[in-house]
This record gives C-alpha cells, structure tokens and sequence, in this order.
C-alpha cells in the first residue's frame, strides 16, 4: 500500500492528495537509503533535483560503495 501511494505522477504539489504521496515516496527513500548503508556499508545522500517541479519523481539516491582498507 505503501508503494502503490509512493508511486504518482502528478505535479501539484499543493494536492494534500500529493502530499500524502510524497510522504509516501520519503519512506520509501530513506528506507533504501537505510538498507544500502546498513546491509552493505554504502554511504548514502538523499537529494532532490532541480527544479523540484521538473518530475514528480524528483528523488535522487546517490550511493558510494565502501572503501576498502589497502592491506600492506
């Protein structure tokens, strides 16, 4: 259910229809966000594009893999 209201494509944001969705549509964001870095020591930066009117899916995810330590 979750998923199904995250998943809209319309531009009013000022719909608290819309609203709702786009709450919808964080959860689902920071909970990707969570499981990269959680489950596979991601660093993980939620970002929105520019202008914020230009998708209704204006969610940017960027992720950058872990770091591994040089062994001498």
């Amino acid at each position: 259910m979750l998923a199904g209201s995250a998943d809209h494509s319309s531009y009013d944001f000022s719909n608290k229809t819309n609203d709702w969705r786009r709450r919808c549509k964080l959860a689902l964001e920071v909970d990707r966000n969570m499981f990269a870095q959680e489950a596979h020591g991601y660093k993980v930066h939620l970002h929105k594009l520019d202008p914020l009117e230009c998708s209704p899916k204006n969610d940017l995810l960027v992720g950058l893999p872990p770091v591994e330590e040089a062994v001498d």
